[in-house]
């Protein structure tokens, strides 16, 4: 974050109980400490100069490339942080890092509300300075394909896909599917026979339809990232 000049002008203090000015979903304190003070509206997800911080989606066309390592040298596919729905983001550019801004209703039983001072209680967002990296409220949330698993099972899954697809032809299963979503290739299954496997996918009509229509997708690698990082 950039330092900023603090709006005295408009500066009040009974909602925070510290001298504090609005601007858009951002909170500024007299002390040089900001805040995103709620999810921001499509409008609101820009560039401001004024911090040098960008507020935006993992979806939006001007997301930066995001990185998992600081060297920026491992990127993140966009497919990697949209599992589930958009994430919204701040963008650093002072210290290049990207951070989470979560919906405050989603972090109620999160351990680390409990040490943001009463203030920031209502805070998606916060910097505590403008030399020092943004306080990680929310993680990110990266899923990644899990290769060695897929690398193991690849044939398997190719032997139960072709069973259970003659199978459900056979029955009349998924003439015309709902949707594109696969079935679930489950790592309990990973050391069963195909004939064990194609049993279970059999018993469980949803998955049976979306396997014969559309086949299998392995499982993946979730993990949550404090930080990810831009050039």
């Amino acid at each position: 974050m950039k330092q900023f000049e603090f709006n005295h002008e408009n500066k009040c203090w009974d909602q925070y109980h510290a001298f504090h000015a609005t601007n858009g979903p951002f909170v500024e304190f007299e002390n040089g400490e900001l805040m995103v003070k709620y999810l921001p509206e499509p409008c609101e997800r820009k560039y401001y100069a004024k911090y040098d911080i960008t507020l935006a989606t993992t979806a939006d066309a001007d997301c930066p490339t995001l990185y998992l390592d600081k060297e920026c040298t491992v990127k993140v596919p966009k497919a990697w942080v949209n599992q589930g729905g958009q994430q919204h983001l701040a963008i650093d550019h002072q210290q290049k890092v990207a951070v989470r801004v979560e919906r405050r209703w989603f972090r109620d039983g999160m351990k680390n509300k409990q040490f943001l001072s009463r203030q920031h209680q209502w805070a998606n967002a916060l910097w505590n300075s403008s030399d020092a990296l943004p306080v990680p409220i929310s993680s990110i949330s990266v899923s990644k394909p899990d290769r060695e698993f897929a690398q193991r099972t690849k044939q398997k899954v190719a032997e139960v896909d072709a069973v259970v697809t003659a199978a459900g032809r056979i029955h009349g299963v998924a003439k015309h599917c709902w949707t594109r979503e696969k079935a679930q290739f489950l790592r309990a299954w990973e050391n069963l026979s195909v004939d064990e496997i194609v049993k279970h996918v059999c018993d469980n009509p949803v998955g049976w339809e979306l396997a014969t229509a559309n086949g299998f997708i392995h499982p993946r690698v979730q993990e949550q990232a404090e930080f990810l990082f831009v050039k």
